[in-house]
């Protein structure tokens, strides 16, 4: 089977074992020390996804341009690095493969809430535990995760 994509998050459950994972956002917290990744993003996607993560208790990963696919709670330092296009998504891929096939076996589902360029370095190995959510742009995936809020009551 096939990774599922879906235009509304209605059919996710809060009662699921499910990871989420999102892309890091370019605008980050102004820090010299290093801080929770959860902290560090400060992108209007990111803060909606953790938002989304928080109130429905999944846990929350990130595809780091810098440091592949971490926890949400990884301590890392402030960086640059974007991912700018399918090459550079590419050469991320194996990194992040290597750390999702670790805590895979753990989730029943993963639903991904991210960029074009973020979806790609999991498409070798998303199977039908993976859930990605159709997108027409950050305005699009704002809305839906503004009617999630409304919907569940969260």
């Amino acid at each position: 089977m096939s990774a599922r994509y879906i235009s509304d998050l209605d059919t996710i459950y809060n009662n699921s074992k499910t990871l989420v994972i999102t892309g890091c956002s370019k605008s980050k917290a102004e820090t010299d020390i290093p801080i929770p990744a959860r902290e560090l993003y400060t992108g209007q996607l990111f803060k909606f996804v953790k938002r989304y993560a928080d109130e429905m208790n999944f846990p929350l990963y990130v595809i780091s341009a810098k440091y592949g696919l971490i926890s949400s709670e990884t301590t890392i330092e402030r960086y640059d690095k974007v991912l700018r296009n399918a090459v550079d998504a590419e050469l991320l891929r194996p990194q992040v493969e290597m750390e999702l096939k670790k805590i895979l076996p753990e989730f029943d589902s993963v639903l991904v809430i991210a960029g074009e360029n973020y979806r790609r370095t999991l498409m070798r190995i998303a199977d039908d535990k993976f859930i990605f959510l159709k997108t027409k742009g950050i305005g699009y995936t704002l809305h839906v995760l503004k009617n999630a809020y409304q919907n569940t009551n969260l």
